[in-house]
């Protein structure tokens, strides 16, 4: 597929959309979680939500015998 460049020289597809792989994990797999008020309203202020979720779904995992240090370290 040969992308197509615009004026600012940002890459786009055969389409015009935006090509760009984005930043954060590499995976394709997302998981959406609803959060009640009080915990959607503090999530929202982290300036690195994404990140502080993801760090601490793995302590947890960790905490309960569902993922080992090695694997929880080639995660990060």
């Amino acid at each position: 597929m040969k992308k197509l460049r615009n004026k600012e020289d940002k890459p786009r597809d055969e389409v015009g959309k935006f090509s760009s792989k984005g930043v954060g994990t590499t995976s394709a797999t997302v998981i959406s979680v609803g959060y009640p008020p009080e915990v959607y309203e503090i999530l929202r202020t982290l300036p690195s939500r994404s990140s502080y979720i993801r760090d601490a779904v793995i302590k947890k995992l960790q905490e309960d015998g569902l993922l080992n240090l090695e694997e929880a370290q080639s995660i990060k």
